[in-house]
């Protein structure tokens, strides 16, 4: 098969359902870090009595 058939295949009603699901595909896995980001935990600066700071990362994920 050439380009030139796997193109007209590509334009037809098939093709273009299975581009279309394959774009769904793309953009909903593309979108999942944005969808757990809760997970990823918070900043937390602790102070002590002396004025030192560290930070903390707290994790939330659960195994």
């Amino acid at each position: 098969m050439n380009l030139r058939e796997f193109f007209k295949k590509l334009r037809s009603p098939l093709g273009t359902s299975l581009l279309f699901l394959a774009a769904i595909v793309t953009l909903a896995f593309s979108a999942v870090p944005f969808l757990i980001r809760e997970d990823a935990g918070t900043l937390q600066v602790v102070r002590s009595e002396s004025g030192e700071a560290s930070f903390n990362i707290p994790g939330k994920l659960s195994r």
